[in-house]
């Protein structure tokens, strides 16, 4: 069958109800569902609201008592078919086929292999599908989950601010703020969109960031990740959660060459300690990633500073970057750049977005082309 009009509202009306659960749904995907009656009549909808809840069909079919003949469901990620999975209540396909939908309509393919195949499954069943309807805009919302399924690690993306010449401080071991309060503001609308952020531990030193959300209205904070290798962070650093109002999980990554003194110290201050391989002065970042996959994060806002971003990218983990280029020239030999002179990168970025005007400054947005 073509893909109508209708389908293509209705799919932009799943990925509108999709986008509010935006950042509380790791390590699930953002869903929504619509389902409309013979007349094309929106009857239910519905949205994954945040892992552990009931998936957005079954959230959907709920609302008509299970029962939805003759009806068409909308859905952007295909309805979930897990096999032989005793924690995992019944899969979607089956509430489907049971309610009497005779039609679905899917964006994208999941790309789980233990439950993917529903679209396969409700054919199998006499149930006409329609796929791929708004594909590349289903699978563009859930970016960090694809990213997720397909590398077994977050989605990273760097967060930059820097003037006009590439300098991010005016000095080194100072700090320097470069934006105007509309991309301060922006940051932390894309803070609370992430599972979780991670700093060095200079920008500890330095800045003494809490790394929580502020000035926009938020549901959580993202969880806090400091590199620090020698367990350097002081314990009254606003970051630990004992020392801060947020209770969102906050973890210090360090190699095995910190001290078990350093690690009763942070934990004593609320911190969870990964020691993670690598030498005496830097972490095994692959290591690192592949641990925050397997605990379920999709997404980290890398926000620096300039060694890690260097460390980030040397190592093949970035998938986008976000630049705010303040109108400002800082000049001088005391300057430091945002990349090194030694830094090269093989790899090349293109626009994912037009650059924005954020107050007096702009924003790009880039993707690295391999992502």
């Amino acid at each position: 069958m073509s893909i109508s009009k209708e389908d293509i509202k209705w799919m932009q009306r799943c990925l509108a109800l999709a986008k509010q659960a935006e950042g509380k749904t790791a390590s699930n995907p953002m869903v929504g569902c619509v389902i409309v009656d013979q007349n094309n009549n929106n009857i239910a909808e519905a949205y994954h609201q945040y892992a552990g809840s009931r998936h957005a069909e079954a959230e959907a079919l709920a609302l008509l008592d299970d029962n939805a003949q003759g009806c068409t469901m909308y859905v952007n990620l295909e309805p979930c078919h897990h096999k032989n999975n005793r924690r995992m209540k019944e899969p979607c396909t089956s509430l489907i086929a049971q309610s009497g939908v005779c039609r679905v309509v899917v964006g994208v393919t999941d790309p789980i292999a233990e439950h993917s195949g529903g679209a396969l499954w409700l054919e199998q069943q006499q149930i006409e599908v329609t796929n791929n309807v708004l594909g590349s805009e289903c699978k563009e919302l859930n970016r960090p989950f694809f990213v997720w399924a397909d590398k077994h690690r977050p989605q990273f993306v760097l967060k930059i601010a820097m003037s006009l010449d590439g300098k991010i401080t005016k000095n080194k071991g100072s700090k320097t703020q470069l934006t105007g309060q509309e991309s301060q503001t922006n940051v932390h609308e894309y803070r609370k969109r992430f599972d979780a952020i991670l700093v060095g531990i200079e920008t500890v030193l330095i800045d003494d960031p809490k790394l929580t959300v502020r000035h926009v209205t938020r549901d959580k904070d993202p969880i806090r990740i400091v590199l620090d290798s020698q367990l350097k962070m002081p314990s009254e650093s606003l970051v630990l959660p004992h020392n801060s109002d947020s209770d969102a999980r906050m973890i210090v990554a360090c190699t095995t060459m910190a001290s078990d003194s350093d690690r009763h110290r942070l934990e004593q201050k609320g911190a969870e300690i990964w020691c993670v391989e690598g030498n005496s002065k830097s972490i095994d970042l692959h290591v690192l990633s592949a641990r925050l996959g397997h605990e379920g994060l999709l997404s980290v806002l890398v926000e620096g500073g300039a060694l890690v971003h260097q460390s980030f990218l040397t190592e093949g983990l970035v998938d986008d970057v976000l630049v705010y280029i303040a109108p400002t020239i800082l000049g001088g030999s005391e300057a430091l750049s945002w990349m090194s002179e030694q830094m090269c990168l093989s790899q090349k970025m293109s626009f994912s977005a037009p650059p924005k005007q954020i107050g007096d400054d702009i924003l790009i947005s880039l993707r690295l082309e391999s992502s």
